[in-house]
């Protein structure tokens, strides 16, 4: 599974964004660290981060692996993907924080929003790559 291929992406591998990576881990721990030391919710929101800096570095390391070439001839999927979980939060997201746009997962709860945030840009990027000379013509933004 792992062959050459891997071997290649390892040499590859962009040190300078991997410190960086680390250190912003490190500089954002902190942060929150001394944002709510003192506070009687601290343990719960100290919990919340710990959990979250590990699946963070599994998205970054995703990203890293994940052929990202696939946006462009998928990004129709994508988009419907998106208008799904947009519909969906409307008709089965709970109210939290004052609004009704998250989901509750397990013990976490999550703005499906943000995701779309994200894929939106991936989205028009493969849009706009998919036709670089209409770029220029204004129809080509519908």
């Amino acid at each position: 599974m792992f062959t050459n291929n891997s071997k290649m992406k390892t040499r590859k591998l962009d040190w300078p964004l991997i410190y960086a990576l680390i250190g912003l881990c490190v500089i954002g721990f902190l942060t929150i660290l001394s944002a709510v030391s003192g506070m009687k919710e601290m343990s719960s929101i100290m919990r919340t981060h710990i959990i979250a800096l590990p699946l963070s570095v599994a998205a970054f390391v995703f990203g890293w692996i994940f052929n990202y070439q696939i946006y462009a001839e998928h990004y129709k999927k994508l988009y419907g993907f998106v208008i799904f979980l947009l519909v969906a939060v409307l008709a089965f997201g709970i109210v939290a924080r004052g609004s009704n746009s998250w989901f509750r997962v397990g013990g976490f709860s999550f703005q499906p929003a943000e995701l779309c945030r994200i894929a939106l840009i991936v989205i028009t990027a493969a849009f706009l790559a998919s036709r670089p000379r209409q770029i220029k013509n204004f129809k080509t933004l519908p």
